[in-house]
């Protein structure tokens, strides 16, 4: 049985590579990814993800919703 996740990620390098891990990894249920502002710019961010979850042929599958574009605080 699958396990369900949803991932909470700024959409760098090691994201990506979570993201893959729970996209294509029968044991995981990605059942989606958010992500908020973090260490690139946000359209970089949502560029990486759509890449990521394409790469695993599972681009339009597995949605991804956007949050924070910037820090609320500092």
């Amino acid at each position: 049985m699958a396990i369900p996740l949803i991932l909470d990620t700024d959409t760098a390098q090691d994201d990506c590579v979570a993201i893959l891990c729970g996209a294509l990894d029968p044991a995981a249920d990605l059942r989606a990814i958010t992500m908020v502002a973090g260490n690139v710019g946000f359209a970089q961010q949502v560029e990486n993800a759509c890449m990521s979850l394409s790469v695993a042929g599972r681009l339009g599958e597995i949605p991804v919703f956007l949050g924070c574009q910037q820090p609320m605080l500092r």
